[in-house]
């Protein structure tokens, strides 16, 4: 009974390996280095190409797992540089080269800097994966070396890049207060296609990370853009908050657009006027009532200005004695208007 209950465990384990075996293998594939299927393998046709599949430009390899040849689970420009030193005999692999069957095709622009993040050493596709070296900047997925344009950051142009005088520059450009820079497309260095927020909350964020590097300040010099940027943008509200945006961006992140055009700074012109629509009403009264007494998930998104005109007693915080002050106004016609916090 032994021998067979013995015998039947070494069947079993012998079992589950032939079983992990298959599994493992039904993972890997093999690549031959026949990029483009001619049947010849590691020539210079198959590196233009697995380059031309790379750069955005060709078909990919059939099957997929062709072109990962260095077996990362990527393909991108590191094997394209596989592929060349194949070619000129630099590397002799073992064919086949065992690689993940599932290979991943995303990619995107790779900027390459060194000495101190001041010089830009060169741009290539790379999986973002493959894009985390010191002095290595991803641009994003999609974005191609060849459709960038580049910014030195230096937006007022006074010959120091970057620094926080380049930061107000642009921030008076997004929000309706001043001049573009120039050119425009070194305002779009978030690489999204608009200048808006986005871009100033990058700006601060390289600013305040490598503001201790030489080279006279600079980062990352220069610095990936798009190259014909929208400057279309408006007021986002999202949550409590108003900032510029694109409509697209505003979109993106659940807010409400106000308009092209519409900035986020409050004029004061519509004190008590909630729903800005030129009247203190219970419309008003209502907008002001839910964002009071709801809870900050539960609010409805408010217009511009509806929190500093709701402020009736010109506090700094709209609380229930602004509300009070709301319906005694709108309902009982007593009291005044709400103070005008410009002049406050």
């Amino acid at each position: 009974m032994r021998r067979v209950i013995g015998g039947l465990i070494a069947l079993a384990l012998a079992f589950a390996t032939m079983v992990n075996a298959a599994s493992a293998d039904s993972d890997t594939c093999y690549a031959t280095g026949d990029v483009n299927g001619n049947t010849i393998a590691f020539e210079i046709s198959d590196w233009e190409f697995l380059e031309n599949f790379v750069s955005g430009y060709g078909p990919p390899p059939d099957p997929l797992y062709e072109g990962d040849l260095n077996a990362d689970g990527y393909i991108d420009q590191s094997d394209c540089y596989m592929m060349d030193s194949v070619i000129q005999g630099l590397i002799t692999p073992d064919l086949p080269i065992p690689t993940p069957c599932d290979t991943d095709t995303i990619r995107g622009a790779c900027a390459h800097y060194a000495d101190q993040l001041c010089f830009l050493l060169g741009c290539d596709i790379r999986a973002p994966a493959n894009c985390t070296g010191w002095g290595d900047f991803y641009v994003g997925d999609g974005t191609n070396c060849d459709s960038l344009c580049w910014s030195d950051l230096d937006f007022n142009d006074d010959g120091i890049v970057p620094s926080w005088a380049d930061y107000g520059y642009l921030a008076l450009f997004v929000n309706f207060q001043g001049p573009p820079p120039n050119p425009l497309h070194g305002g779009d260095i978030n690489v999204d296609g608009y200048i808006d927020v986005g871009d100033l909350v990058l700006f601060d964020s390289l600013l305040t990370e490598f503001s201790w590097f030489p080279c006279f300040g600079s980062i990352y010099h220069p610095w990936p853009t798009s190259c014909h940027p929208d400057t279309i943008r408006g007021g986002c509200w999202a949550g409590d908050s108003c900032v510029v945006r694109s409509p697209a961006n505003c979109a993106n992140c659940g807010g409400m657009y106000l308009g092209d055009g519409v900035s986020c700074a409050c004029d004061c012109a519509g004190l008590g006027d909630l729903n800005l629509d030129g009247t203190i009403d219970p419309l008003d009264a209502a907008i002001l009532a839910n964002f009071i007494y709801k809870s900050q998930d539960a609010r409805e998104p408010i217009l511009l200005c509806s929190v500093e005109n709701g402020d009736w007693d010109c506090s700094g915080t709209v609380d229930p004695i602004d509300m009070a002050y709301c319906v005694l106004y709108v309902y009982l016609s007593w009291g005044d208007p709400p103070c005008d916090p410009c002049i406050e």
